[in-house]
């Protein structure tokens, strides 16, 4: 991997009542931004402690490639409706290679 390389883990804490929901939504997504351009590793999981809380590991080849998978309307679609369900900002950990 290039110097290049985008690669983080985002943590959404989801309010309850939309914990199932989301998780079905971002479930679907995983394959399709996985064949997009650029990206190299999406991967979604539920914490197995509390199920209102999803993690998201993505590594993406350059900062292009993940600024174009947030302008596909999908993601401007998901990010808007976050406000609603989530019971916090989402938390982006920015990750470095070692």
């Amino acid at each position: 991997m290039s110097n290049d390389v985008v690669c983080f883990m985002v943590r959404l804490s989801i309010k309850p009542e939309h914990a199932d929901a989301v998780a079905r939504g971002i479930a679907g997504a995983v394959d399709p931004t996985r064949r997009e351009p650029g990206n190299i590793v999406f991967e979604a999981a539920r914490s197995a402690v509390d199920p209102n809380v999803i993690v998201l590991y993505e590594v993406w080849a350059s900062n292009e490639d993940y600024q174009r998978h947030n302008e596909r309307p999908e993601m401007k679609q998901q990010m808007a409706m976050y406000g609603a369900v989530l019971a916090g900002p989402p938390e982006l950990t920015p990750l470095a290679r070692m």
